[in-house]
């Protein structure tokens, strides 16, 4: 591993014991940290109220820390899955033990470059094609953090760039991070069921976006652009308007050019950006990619490799009867809006998930002429059902089974059926990706 210093040191003391929080692959992946680093570490989850076993070969404590077993760590090291108002969190404030994130490990220990990527929407596709384009020009380049391995895991690639995707989650008690490129794609409602108030959301992207040497933001969102104004170096993309300062596209039929400062640098056929939101995402990666190598032409058939990611506006089944699109990724009711205005036929919309506190009749108006018929199932299917029953043809089902035998009972040539849940996925399913390849699988063995 990589390491600025001999000795990791958090405000000039040797960190020589940490008390790692949680189970999942971030308390594990600090858990290797630390054996690589031979520094002494428990595990402790507030999460489970019976001892649940070992963290590598660490006993993970059941019981909430003492003020005296407290003293003996250096800093406690928060992950995503553990909640800011967790009594342990308290517990370290009280006896002023630094609380950090695996973020702040990964920047103490690498001497490499660092993207960060954040938004409320289209993060993990622009990690990718930041990788994608830089790799199509064989720089060596690794990705992880919110998307793909955790942070730390990067460590043993001794990369020349790493791109991290950045979540709230992660930059609750985020402190010493910090990269040489920040990206901010949007900023919309989204996660109030952990952080309560917009302003909160909005704090901690602001957190994670302005600890960079270069701000990259979205011009064409308001939150985004108002943000991105209070950055010390920052550039605006755009893919709406024409900018004297920053990047901009314009795409004509299939060829898409890419402008700098008013000047031409990039002129590639279009390609598989077939979306607005991945036509955004791309000119942010392009931005990425231009600012550390400019010199670097790519080539004009280049976009024809792209593959879009898994669960993000994906094509399952496309016949001249039927065209059925998994969208499982849509996890906030603006990533169905984007899925909306994407799809070019009238729509059998399915939605639902976990509750996350989400104003539901926001996304009526954008369905009004474009959605013939809403499916609502899960633990939003009820709040769902209020918001759209009055004004247009909604279904409330039970289960994502019976969304997708209602959608193709309702379906005839014209219209795509369109997975687009809006809502987290944990009602029902670990993660998107089970709810994506379960939505699929269902498809499948009805349609075929």
């Amino acid at each position: 591993m990589g390491k600025k210093n001999k000795k990791l040191l958090l405000n000039n003391k040797q960190l020589l014991s940490l008390l790692i929080l949680g189970q999942g692959k971030t308390a594990q992946s600090a858990s290797f940290f630390c054996d690589q680093m031979k520094i002494e570490y428990v595990a402790y989850d507030p999460n489970i109220d019976s001892q649940l076993g070992m963290i590598n070969s660490q006993q993970i404590l059941y019981q909430c820390p003492s003020d005296e077993c407290m003293k003996a760590f250096d800093a406690v090291i928060a992950t995503p899955g553990i909640p800011a108002e967790a009594e342990i969190y308290q517990m370290a404030q009280k006896n002023n033990i630094p609380i950090i994130s695996d973020l702040d490990l990964f920047f103490l220990s690498t001497n490499k470059k660092i993207y960060s990527v954040t938004g409320s929407n289209g993060k993990s596709t622009t990690v990718k094609m930041i990788e994608f384009l830089h790799r199509s020009q064989a720089i060596n380049i690794v990705i992880g953090g919110n998307y793909g391995i955790p942070a730390l895991e990067l460590l043993k690639y001794q990369a020349t760039i790493n791109v991290i995707e950045v979540s709230t989650f992660q930059a609750e008690f985020m402190s010493l991070f910090h990269s040489e490129i920040s990206i901010l794609l949007n900023i919309v409602e989204n996660h109030l069921d952990r952080h309560k108030t917009i302003n909160k959301y909005i704090a901690l992207k602001e957190r994670i976006f302005l600890r960079s040497e270069i701000g990259i933001y979205n011009f064409d969102d308001n939150r985004a652009r108002d943000l991105g104004k209070k950055h010390k170096n920052s550039i605006p993309f755009s893919t709406k308007k024409k900018l004297d300062n920053g990047y901009f596209t314009q795409h004509i039929d299939h060829e898409l050019s890419v402008y700098f400062n008013t000047n031409l640098v990039a002129n590639l056929e279009i390609g598989n950006i077939k979306s607005s939101h991945d036509l955004s995402n791309f000119t942010a990666a392009f931005a990425a990619f231009h600012n550390n190598f400019n010199n670097q032409i790519l080539p004009f058939g280049l976009l024809n490799d792209w593959k879009g990611l898994e669960h993000r506006f994906e094509t399952v089944i496309e016949t001249k009867e039927i065209t059925v699109i998994n969208d499982s990724k849509s996890t906030n009711i603006y990533s169905t809006i984007s899925a909306l205005e994407n799809s070019v036929k009238e729509v059998i919309l399915i939605l639902g998930g976990k509750d996350k506190k989400q104003d539901f009749n926001k996304l009526v108006e954008a369905c009004i002429g474009k959605a013939k018929t809403v499916i609502a199932y899960g633990e939003t299917a009820n709040d769902i059902y209020i918001a759209f029953h009055k004004k247009m043809n909604c279904l409330m089902v039970a289960s994502l089974e019976e969304a997708v035998t209602e959608s193709i009972k309702h379906l005839t040539k014209k219209e795509i059926i369109l997975f687009s849940p809006g809502c987290s996925s944990q009602d029902m399913f670990k993660d998107f990706e089970e709810r994506g390849r379960k939505f699929k699988a269902l498809v499948w063995d009805k349609v075929a």
